[in-house]
């Protein structure tokens, strides 16, 4: 490779070692559990690496049971990605070592470059320039780090070892895990997390094209601060969208946020309107905030893209079924007009008190008698009308979880998504609402946290429509 090759000049394939590595030195490991060098090797080890792991510290001897080496240079064995914790005046100096050793890949955690200013700028040019001589790409500096469950490399922390298929790309390493834990508290999983701080090198648009490739990972979801070539996402998010979902969040929406965003991590936040509607153009899906993205990503994580906008609601709830009818309203939602056929069928086999109509009012009287939800379900899944269901349990509802099993497993051959909101039902909702979710029913706390998930679904069932054309 030629020495004057740019960063942004070298291919993408040289992202996998920084991602799927078959070995990893950790540059500044250390022996007391109080240090960062400590908790990411601990992770990395606890979590089950099946590649090898090389613990770099001036003294030698040993780390948690595996052999450490003064000096990246005095390792025998190739390796594939060296994570550096380490004070950042030693780093221009490890990242020659780096190159010299040709490691592939390097997540720079330690702080202290464009994040303080403008000394912290040439230091970190110069790690950019010393890398620009080989393959070696650098995710970082002043970073959390990056974390596969897949293949037990976990060089972050804290230790999150649910696998799932939602990859996670965040400038802030506290949302770079936020996510994961969100979906592991969800009993769902991540494929991947990475968290790029001043990005210097590896950007979000570098990694959104590599997980378009990336067979475990079916959503993508992206907390960015700025970005320097617009162009450039707008081109990955445009691929990615053809077959997966990209989830954008952006911060520095007001002057106060800005100011902070320059402070975190050095980026300049742009025009929010800008920035949202590039991403937009290229296919992505927009959220306003951490909530709407964690909430989006447990949705597409779970459930099929719909087949159109109708919305059905069922509910036990009639206060909660407006809620969710307005909230439909507010994201582009139509309510399904049922057919008299379907009308006819819920007139035959509901009791006479439940209110037939859109939302599917089963009242009160469906206490504990799941029996009414899935009659319903059954019915209104033979709706040509339907493209979309949210159910509501606005009861303790016991049983609900397995009985709806059968059910919402056809749905989703069919291509309609059935969210569920839980509230009302005390410690059953909290045993039924994990069940749910064990059998990958996403569940909401409110009405129009689930409308608002669906709403950013049907959105995406718009743009993979407007690309094929039909």
């Amino acid at each position: 490779m030629s020495n004057n090759m740019t960063q942004d000049e070298k291919p993408m394939s040289n992202l996998s070692p920084l991602l799927e590595p078959r070995s990893v030195a950790v540059i500044g490991a250390s022996k007391n559990v109080d240090k960062i060098g400590y908790k990411i090797l601990k992770n990395i080890v606890d979590a089950g690496f099946e590649g090898k792991i090389f613990p770099i510290n001036p003294r030698g001897g040993e780390i948690l049971g595996l052999q450490a080496f003064a000096s990246i240079l005095d390792v025998p064995d190739e390796i594939d990605v060296a994570v550096i914790v380490v004070p950042a005046k030693f780093i221009p100096s490890i990242i020659e070592e780096c190159v010299r050793k040709e490691v592939k890949g390097a997540v720079i955690i330690s702080s202290g470059f464009r994040d303080i200013g403008p000394e912290g700028i040439v230091l970190e040019n110069q790690i950019l320039e010393t890398a620009a001589k080989s393959e070696l790409r650098i995710i970082g500096p002043n970073c959390q780090g990056v974390s596969n469950p897949q293949i037990g490399f976990c060089a972050t922390w804290p230790l999150v070892e649910n696998v799932g298929n939602v990859a996670i790309i965040s400038q802030s390493g506290t949302i770079a895990l936020e996510i994961p834990s969100f979906l592991s508290r969800n009993r769902l999983g991540y494929s991947k997390a990475i968290a790029l701080g001043n990005k210097s090198d590896v950007d979000e648009a570098d990694l959104i094209a590599m997980l378009t490739e990336d067979e475990m990972t079916s959503v993508i979801a992206v907390y960015s601060e700025g970005m320097k070539d617009g162009r450039k996402l707008m081109a990955a998010i445009k691929q990615a969208s053809r077959t997966k979902p990209v989830i954008f969040l952006k911060a520095g929406k007001t002057e106060a946020g800005k100011k902070a965003v320059l402070a975190h991590t050095g980026s300049l936040a742009g025009n929010r309107e800008v920035f949202e509607a590039a991403v937009k153009q290229s296919g992505g899906i927009y959220v306003n905030d951490l909530q709407e993205l964690c909430d989006t990503a447990k949705a597409f994580s779970t459930c099929p893209t719909p087949r159109g906008n109708r919305l059905m609601v069922i509910t036990s709830s009639g206060g909660s079924g407006i809620l969710a009818s307005d909230a439909g309203e507010d994201v582009g939602l139509k309510l399904s007009k049922l057919s008299d056929e379907t009308v006819e069928a819920l007139r035959n086999q509901l009791p006479s008190y439940c209110v037939i109509r859109n939302p599917l009012d089963l009242t009160g009287n469906a206490l504990n008698n799941v029996q009414l939800y899935t009659d319903a379900l059954k019915i209104v899944l033979e709706e040509k009308d339907v493209d979309l269901v949210l159910v509501i349990f606005g009861d303790p509802i016991l049983g609900a979880s397995d009985s709806l099993k059968e059910l919402t497993d056809k749905a989703s051959a069919q291509n309609i998504p059935v969210v569920v909101s839980f509230l009302g039902g005390a410690d059953v909702q909290v045993l039924e609402s994990e069940k749910l979710q064990k059998n990958g029913v996403p569940v909401y706390p409110t009405p129009g946290r689930a409308i608002k998930a669906l709403g950013n679904m049907k959105k995406y069932w718009k743009i993979r429509k407007k690309e094929s054309g039909k």
